[in-house]
């Protein structure tokens, strides 16, 4: 993931959608998605809705979750239903970027 997050060229979202499986262990899992999330974060014409769903989707960390969330709202690609989900989240930080954003 390091070489996509230094060397991103558009249309390589494809490309790691493609070639990712998510671990079992959660462990795994976070450290994959941390990449993931470095990806989208360094990378600012990358198409994020996908990369940053599958980090909300699969993270087992709060925080990732947010990060994620963030970038897809500050990108202006978070799909409706994600906004309203994260409007009622149990988590009082991931509601406030909703409000901060709109």
């Amino acid at each position: 993931m390091q070489l996509f997050a230094k060397n991103f060229r558009s249309g390589d979202e494809q490309l790691i959608i493609n070639a990712i499986e998510i671990p079992a262990d959660s462990d795994d899992r976070h450290g994959l998605l941390i990449d993931i999330l470095d990806v989208i974060e360094e990378n600012t014409p990358a198409d994020v809705v996908l990369l940053g769903q599958v980090i909300y989707f699969h993270t087992p960390c709060t925080i990732c979750r947010n990060a994620a969330t963030k970038v897809l709202l500050q990108r202006k690609q978070a799909p409706k239903w994600l906004i309203e989900e994260v409007e009622r989240d149990a988590d009082e930080d991931a509601r406030e970027l909703v409000k901060e954003a709109l």
